[in-house]
C-alpha cells in the first residue's frame, strides 16, 4: 500500500494475536472523519488469510512483524508530517520492537504511540500450575508433530451492545507461537527504545495479557499517560469502547 503525498496526521493501527485489521474499524472511522487524519489499519504477517490445504504458507517469525511494522511507518512518514501508531497486544510488542529498529538505524521516531493492552507478558489467569511459555515448551516438545492449535480466543468477535461483528483467526500455527514468546523475551532483554509521547490503555479485566508487566516494562518513560478502562483483553470491543476511541483520537490528534 503507498498513500498518497499529503500534508497532515496519519494514524497507523496494528493488530494482535489472532486479530485482524477489522478490530480498529470503528475507531480508525471515528478518528478519520472527527479529525480528518489518513488512517491505514494494517494486517500483520500470519494473520487474517486462511491458504487451501497444501498451499504454501507466508513465513512468519518476529523480524518480518518488524520489518512489516517499519515498512508501513516509514511509508507513511514518507507522506505525512506526523505518524502515529495505535497497536493492541501482540501488536504492540511487534511495535515495541520495531521501534527499537527504528532507534538502532537512526530513523525518524514516530509522534506518538497509543499501546493498547499491550504484550510484555502473557497473563497466568488462564494458565494453571506453570506459567505460558513453560506450557508453551511442553508442548512443543511433547507434540513434535502437531504444527498448530486451536486459539483459546473466540474467532467470532462480538459487541451485543452495537450490533459490531466480525470474524477472526481459529488456529494459530506453531511458528506464530514461537515467534510470539521469543518477541516477548527479546523485548524484556533489551532496552526500551527512545521515549515518545505514549498512552498506555489497560483493560482491568485483562486475562491474556499482564498489566503488571506493562507497567514495569514502560516505567522508564516519564512522559506517559496510564488510563484504566474497566473492559476485558479487547478494549475496541467493549461497551466502552467510545471511551477509550475518544482518548486514542485526543492523544494521537493533540
Amino acid at each position: 500500500m503507498r498513500c498518497r503525498l499529503t500534508a497532515g496526521t496519519a494514524v497507523l493501527f496494528v493488530h494482535g494475536f489472532v486479530d485482524v485489521p477489522k478490530f480498529f474499524e470503528r475507531t480508525a472511522e471515528e478518528i478519520a472523519a472527527t479529525q480528518k487524519c489518513f488512517c491505514r489499519a494494517m494486517r500483520v504477517p500470519g494473520w487474517g488469510r486462511s491458504p487451501r490445504f497444501g498451499a504454501r504458507r507466508e513465513r512468519v517469525d518476529e523480524a518480518v512483524w518488524c520489518d512489516a511494522v517499519i515498512d508501513e511507518i516509514l511509508n507513511l512518514q514518507g507522506a505525512f508530517q506526523n505518524v502515529c501508531v495505535v497497536a493492541h497486544s501482540l501488536g504492540g510488542a511487534i511495535t515495541v520492537a520495531a521501534l527499537k529498529r527504528l532507534a538502532a538505524e537512526r530513523a525518524r521516531p514516530v509522534d506518538a504511540l497509543v499501546l493498547l493492552a499491550p504484550l510484555f507478558k502473557v497473563s497466568r489467569e488462564r494458565s494453571p500450575i506453570f506459567p505460558p511459555h513453560i506450557w508453551h515448551k511442553i508442548v512443543h516438545y511433547a507434540f513434535p508433530l502437531i504444527r498448530g492449535i486451536e486459539s483459546p480466543l473466540s474467532a467470532v468477535r462480538i459487541d451485543e451492545a452495537t450490533e459490531f461483528v466480525y470474524r477472526a483467526d481459529k488456529f494459530v500455527h506453531g511458528e506464530i507461537l514461537d515467534a510470539m514468546f521469543r518477541l516477548v523475551r527479546e523485548n524484556a532483554r533489551g532496552q526500551l527504545p527512545p521515549e515518545v509521547p505514549t498512552l498506555l490503555v489497560l483493560a482491568k479485566q485483562d486475562d491474556v495479557v499482564d498489566n503488571a508487566a506493562a507497567l514495569a516494562g514502560l516505567a522508564a518513560w516519564k512522559s506517559k499517560k496510564v488510563l484504566h478502562i474497566d473492559c476485558r483483553h479487547p478494549i475496541l470491543m467493549c461497551e466502552l469502547w467510545r471511551k477509550a476511541a475518544h482518548e486514542i483520537t485526543a492523544f494521537t490528534t493533540r
